[in-house]
């Protein structure tokens, strides 16, 4: 009944020959599935404790299914952004918690989308940058080791100045995580969420407020 084990019958076994697959299937008639998948009343012995259509074979190794989502407590929250006419580098940070469920994977390729023309210039991640192309940012050549109790991977954001020979100051700037490539047990797989950082507001400057001491001594009067 089960095709798991050192040895299997009754698997799934027709009549007219015998077709197995899988660790469970339901047998349809005595008999025991042989290496062509032939009906026989002598016990096979396999070594993988597995069949496919009645010969012993490899059982497959699950592959992890990878899951993410901003986690914005730990993430730059929405403000105006001084760039003055240069830019800023690593000036906000985006984070993003990566779930491995059904085994570990490692990302190897990551794209980000920026919303906002012109506004960023790259986007790195552990010590990896790459540059805005055609509002894109292809991260490749990543080691990021994913478990099933997640990993926070921190992103800094650089963006472009503003003036003459940048964007308008009070531009608005976004980046969303829309592609991911990693692999889990030898398999490689793709990975398309949606899932924005977020929005910040380019300016030249921000306002500072200061207070300076004073000696003075107040001194009554009348009202």
């Amino acid at each position: 009944m089960n095709g798991l084990g050192s040895y299997f019958n009754d698997v799934s076994v027709g009549s007219n020959g015998g077709q197995c697959s899988g660790d469970s299937c339901t047998s349809v008639a005595e008999g025991y599935c042989t290496s062509d998948g032939k009906v026989s009343n002598i016990l096979m012995s396999c070594s993988t404790g597995y069949s496919v259509n009645g010969a012993c074979a490899a059982k497959a190794t699950p592959v992890a299914n990878l899951t993410v989502s901003l986690s914005p407590s730990s993430s730059t929250a929405p403000q105006f952004i001084p760039v003055g006419n240069n830019g800023a580098a690593n000036a906000t940070k985006a984070t993003y918690n990566f779930t491995s469920t059904g085994g570990q994977s490692v990302i190897s390729e990551l794209k980000f989308t920026v919303n906002g023309a012109n506004t960023v210039t790259s986007i790195s991640v552990a010590g990896i940058s790459a540059p805005v192309v055609n509002g894109v940012v292809w991260l490749t050549g990543l080691n990021l080791y994913v478990s099933s109790y997640g990993s926070n991977q921190d992103f800094y954001v650089s963006y472009s100045g503003v003036g003459p020979n940048g964007v308008p100051s009070g531009s608005t700037s976004s980046v969303a995580l829309t592609y991911v490539k990693y692999s889990s047990n030898g398999t490689t797989s793709v990975y398309t969420p949606n899932i924005s950082a977020p929005t910040m507001k380019l300016v030249g400057s921000s306002p500072s407020v200061s207070i300076n001491s004073s000696n003075a001594i107040l001194a009554t009067g009348l009202v």
